[in-house]
Parts: structure tokens; C-alpha cells; sequence
């Protein structure tokens, strides 16, 4: 029974593979990109406490 389930969410999630791989890669690229983006803000916030002292 449960290797039954199992068998037709296997065959759903091949089925799905393409866009759940696509909501995974942008899942990752926001995740990047928000990160990256943090980072930046952090920079600047450093370099404008430099300038002050």
C-alpha cells in the first residue's frame, strides 16, 4: 500500500520534474540573490560609517 503511494508520487513528482526543478533553481537564485543583496547593503553601510569618522 504505501509503496503504491509512494509509486504514484514518484510518477506525479517525474512528471512535475521540469517545473519543480525550475521552482527549485529559482527557489536558489531569490535566495542568491537576496543574500547578495544583504551583502551589498552591508558594504555601503560600512563605507558610509568610514567616511563620518
Amino acid at each position: 500500500m504505501i509503496v503504491g503511494i509512494f509509486f504514484v508520487y514518484y510518477l506525479k513528482v517525474s512528471a512535475n520534474l521540469s517545473t519543480f526543478l525550475r521552482v527549485i533553481l529559482m527557489a536558489f537564485a531569490a535566495y542568491d540573490f537576496t543574500d547578495m543583496f544583504f551583502s551589498i547593503k552591508l558594504l555601503l553601510e560600512q563605507r558610509r560609517r568610514n567616511k563620518h569618522k
